[in-house]
Order: C-alpha cells, then structure tokens, then sequence
C-alpha cells in the first residue's frame, strides 16, 4: 500500500539524483581555481537561463489564464491570468539584473523584455474585448498581422537569448576543459551510475503508480456503467481521486432517484377509463446517469363526449426539467378546459411558459376527440406526429408541424382534423423512443413496424409490448414516454359502460377487424385476469365467419356486461336455422365442427328468430369486474 501522497514520493525519489550530484561536486571541489570558476559559472548561466525560462512561462500562464477563461468562463482562470501578469514584469527586472555585467547580454536581455512586455498588452488588449463583448475585435487582434509578427519576434528574442548566453557558457568550460581531463573517466562512472540507479528507482515507483492509475481507470469505467468496484486504499492523490469518483457518483445515483421519482409523481398516477376507449401506457427513464428527462403523456375528459389526449418532452434533464413537465402538463389540462381548441390551449399555452420561464423549450402535442363520431382535432408544437394504426394493421403518420412552445410568445398554432375509425389506434410516444440508435428515421421505421406487430398482436398492454420491441437492442439514451388510444365504440351512447353494438358486413375483412378489436378492447376493461380473450376472438370468427358465408354478411353485434359475465349477441338476416339440426341443417358448422367448437368453449349457446333474421347469443367465458 502506498502510505505517502505522490509529491511527497517524487521528492524522495530525488534524493538518489542528489546524492550523485553532490560526489559530483566534491570531485569538482578538488579542481584548482579555474574548476571552481567554471563552476561558478556555469550555476550563473544556469541561474539566468532560468530566469529567461520563468519570465517566458510567466507570459504562458497569463495567455494560457486567457485562453481556459474564454473556454469554460472561470474565475480561477482570471485569477491566473492576474498572477502572471503582475509577476511578469518583475521577472523581466530581475533578468537584466543578473546578466548587467554582460554589456552583449544586457542589450539582448532589454530587447527581450520590451517583445514580452508588448505580447503582454496583447494579451490584455484580447481579454478586454472578450469582457466588453467585442469577439469580433478580439478575434480580428487574436489573428492581426501584428500579433503574428509579435509572436516571431518573441520566439527569435527568447532564441537568441538563450544561444548567446550558452555560447558564453560554453566559452567558459573550454577554458578550463584541459584542467578536467584527468577526472573525466570519474566523472563518467559516477554519472553512468547515477543514471541507471535513478532509472531504476524510476521504473520502480513508475510501474507502481501505473498499477494505481490502471485500477482508478477501472474503477472510473465500472461506476459509469453501474457495477460494483473496490476502492483503491491509502492516503496519497490517487486513493482521493478514487474516493472523489465513488462520493461523485452517489450523489449522481441520488439526484437521479430524486429527479425519477419527481416525475413519476408528475405523471398521471392513473388514467380515467372512458367508455369506448383502451388507454395503455408505457414509460421508461433514461438508462445512465441523471438523464432523467421532461417527457409526460396525458388523457383526461373535458366533456360527456370529448376527451384530451396530449403528449410532450421538456428539453434537458434534471430536477428543472421534470418540474416544468409538470407545470406544463397542467397547464394544458387548464386551458383546454377553458377552449377546447388545441392550436389555442397551444398559444395560451406557450404565452405563458414564455412569461414565467427563461431558456426553457418544450415540444408538446394536443388533440381533442370526439367519442360520439372519431372526429380528432390537434396541434403540434414541435413534438414527433403521433401515428394511426387501422383495424388492418396499416400505420400512417399524422400530418402537421408547429413551433416549439417557450421560444417565441407570439407564436401561432394551427388545428389538424383526422376521423378515427372504429378499431383503430392512436400512438402518441416522445423522441427518446426513435433515438435509442442516433438514427431518426430508423427509428421512426422500426416504432411503425414495432406497431403493427402488436396491434395485431393483441397485447395486454400494447404501449409496453412496443416499448419491448424498440428497446430490445439497445438500451434508452433519453426518457421515453408511449401513450396507446384505442377506439373500442363510437356512439351517441359512448357514455354507457355495460353495452356496445357495432354493425358491419361479415364479408368485409377490414370491417371485420375494426369490429373484434373494438370487442376484444371492450371486454379488457371489464374481463377479469382469469378470462379467455383468446377464446372470445374464436367464438367471434367461427360465428363471423358463417354469417360471411350463409347470409347476406350483415349483422349487428352487441356485447352486454352485467351481473359478472359477459353474453355475445350477433344477429344476421339469413335464414332460420337451428342448433340442433331437426329444422333446418346446421348453417353454423363445417361438419359440425364449428358447433363443437362454439358449444366446447362457451359458457351456453342458443338461437332464436328475431324479425326477418337470426340472434345467436353466447355466454362468453369471461368473468366482468
């Protein structure tokens, strides 16, 4: 374990270099004069050589202080950037100092100080513009032929500087290299030695580090996917860093839970259940991090016959995000109970989160049905269309467009009409469901495939059957909200609960389709978990489809929920029949087969003549909450 912080280490590591540099000097304190003059020597152009250095970084440090203040607006940038600047001319003092006995140098050392005194004030000059808001003039110093000369001039001033002062040096050791000869071979030794055992220890401190380094990457990789990790133990930069990492990602793991469990609470806990309508939804958060998102689905009523059904996403993430969900989603409850046109709940709307919010966008959907004739009014506010799905499995997209809510007050919205037949489906859903891959339109294509899949499927809960789909290759980026609206009855009577009639043709198949899906919807808001629906859709086609082929394939179709079952009454205009063959033969089988199948399954089955037509009624095996 390593028991001592890493600095503390590297200042140990350095005593092994130093203890051959002093054998170093006291063989050089055995040299005559001359050797203690080079030495002498050499230690001053060192000295000045450095000075040169710190008053070149102490320019760096203001231009670099400049440019990260620019790049990420800190303060701490400024303070750099400060620093330097006011170190910068006292540095520049100290080397004219030093080098005064060198008339040559003294002149360079001037000339030098004057170029970074001047790339200085570009510098400033840069940053008052960037303050004062002038990029333009910023940029246009920033790459003016001057700052460019300038920038020359430094680097050959800085260059020439440095030259002349190691050829005085140099100058100096050839005077006494005579003297060193005989102590070449000693000194050769001790530095070879001195390089492979500072190597060494080198290598060894630096394959430890590595190892710690290696566990913290580690460490970093298994805390951003979620797995479990083992801290890295000790006292020294690297153990802090790890634990840096691990309290960082509990309070991200904590904000996510806070922000999740906020909008959840925002959401509709539970949807009303309205006659004529499957209402199935699905939410999903986001799989990383606090990408917890603004997305919020909604259907509530507004009349005996009109329902509001609405959709939208807060752009950005976090706390902000889902509280202004929220609000929003209120809001459109609000006005569209006030006008019930959505391109006008839109605008009144947008006008005041325009108002109360700054730097917020909000894409929304709204649209107002009709239960008694499919008549769906909508706007669009720069959300995704929702998507139509037919008793046929054909899914199309809504048209219209809008501007995003929360960017411009006066902003207007226009009103869309589609008829929602008997049967269909309506599947609103937010942008994180078609950019799970970062490819919309792929995205859009595999949601309409995903669609029609389970609405001809039949799914308990077609809005998380579609969800399944989509995410089962790759996990969500981004919040995903799917509402499903499916049309089970449309009628005057919308508003009775117990029983629903529709009227087709038989041997019409997309009429067919639109008629059991309504059936089979209806029956899910009442059936319980341990009813048939299965057995219900064949009843529903064996009795379908003789009607299709013994009459004239019109028929009416009633379904009545009432004292916990369910009775199917289907009435054709054929000719009288009866179950048990004595009258006529038995128009209702193939060979008899489909009478064992109906008789097997149902509850009871009988027949009466009723008008110029037949009425069989079956007593479904479904149990009605």
């Amino acid at each position: 374990m390593i028991s001592s912080n890493i600095r503390t280490q590297a200042i140990l590591l350095s005593v092994v270099p130093l203890a051959f540099l002093l054998l170093l000097l006291a063989l050089a304190l055995m040299l005559q004069n001359s050797t203690e003059e080079a030495a002498a020597w050499s230690q001053r152009s060192a000295e000045i050589l450095s000075q040169s250095e710190r008053a070149s970084n102490a320019l760096g440090v203001a231009n670099r202080g400049v440019v990260d203040y620019v790049a990420r607006h800190q303060r701490s940038a400024l303070d750099a950037y400060r620093g330097a600047a006011q170190a910068l001319p006292g540095e520049l003092k100290k080397l004219r100092l030093i080098v005064r006995d060198e008339p040559a140098q003294e002149v360079r050392a001037t000339h030098l100080s004057h170029i970074t005194l001047e790339a200085l004030s570009v510098v400033s000059g840069y940053l008052a513009d960037i303050q004062s808001g002038h990029a333009v003039a910023a940029k246009r110093l920033a790459s003016s032929a001057r700052t460019r000369s300038l920038g020359l001039q430094l680097q050959a001033a800085v260059a020439e500087f440095d030259a002349a002062q190691r050829k005085l040096e140099i100058g100096r050791i050839d005077a006494v290299r005579r003297e060193l000869q005989s102590f070449g071979i000693a000194l050769l030794v001790c530095c070879i030695a001195g390089i492979v055992l500072t190597l060494l220890t080198a290598a060894r401190f630096g394959l430890r580090i590595v190892r710690r380094l290696e566990r913290l990457a580690e460490n970093a990789r298994r805390l951003g996917a979620g797995e479990a990790t083992e801290p890295i133990s000790g006292n020294d930069e690297i153990a802090a860093l790890d634990r840096v990492y691990h309290d960082m990602t509990r309070r991200m793991h904590h904000e996510h839970d806070v922000a999740s469990t906020l909008q959840r609470a925002l959401l509709p806990q539970e949807l009303p259940k309205i006659s004529g309508l499957r209402i199935d939804t699905a939410y999903v958060p986001a799989a990383r991090g606090t990408e917890i998102g603004g997305d919020w689905y909604d259907v509530f009523t507004l009349s005996g016959r009109c329902v509001g059904i609405g959709v939208g996403d807060v752009a950005g993430h976090g706390l902000r995000a889902a509280t202004i969900m929220g609000s929003v989603r209120q809001a459109i409850r609000m006005m569209a109970r006030t006008d019930a046109e959505p391109a006008e709940v839109l605008r009144r709307v947008n006008r005041e989160l325009c108002e109360d919010e700054r730097d917020v966008v909000v894409t929304a959907f709204f649209g107002v049905l009709d239960l008694q004739n499919g008549a769906f009014r909508y706007a669009l506010a720069g959300h995704p269309a929702p998507l139509t799905v037919g008793a046929g499995g054909n899914v199309a997209m809504l048209s219209g467009a809008g501007l995003m809510l929360g960017v411009d007050p006066r902003a207007a919205f226009t009103n869309y009409e589609t008829q929602l037949e008997l049967g269909s489906g309506l599947v609103l859903y937010t942008d994180g469901i078609v950019e799970v891959e970062r490819d919309y339109f792929k995205g859009l294509s595999d949601l309409q495939s995903a669609v029609k899949a389970e609405y001809l499927g039949g799914s308990d809960n077609v809005a998380e059957a579609i969800q399944r789909r989509i995410f089962a290759r790759a996990k969500p980026h981004d919040d995903s909200a799917i509402l499903f609206v499916g049309i089970t009855n449309l009628s005057p009577s919308a508003s009775v609960r117990h029983r629903k009639t529709w009227s087709l043709n038989a041997r019409e198949e997309a009429g067919a389709r639109r008629v059991k899906r309504a059936l089979l919807w209806h029956l899910g808001e009442f059936a319980s978990l341990q009813s048939d629906l299965t057995a219900v859709e064949l009843i529903f086609g064996e009795l379908l489809g003789n009607v299709a082929r013994h009459t004239s394939g019109l028929a009416d179709i009633t379904v009545e929920c009432a004292d916990g079952a369910a009775v199917l009454h289907v009435a054709d205009r054929g000719e009288p029949f009866a179950l048990n063959g004595h009258v006529r033969p038995d128009l209702f089988s193939e060979g008899g087969r489909g009478l064992f199948l109906i008789s097997a399954i149902a509850r009871s089955v009988s027949v009466e003549r009723v008008g110029e037509g037949n009425r069989v009624t079956v007593v479904l095996p479904v149990s009605v909450e």
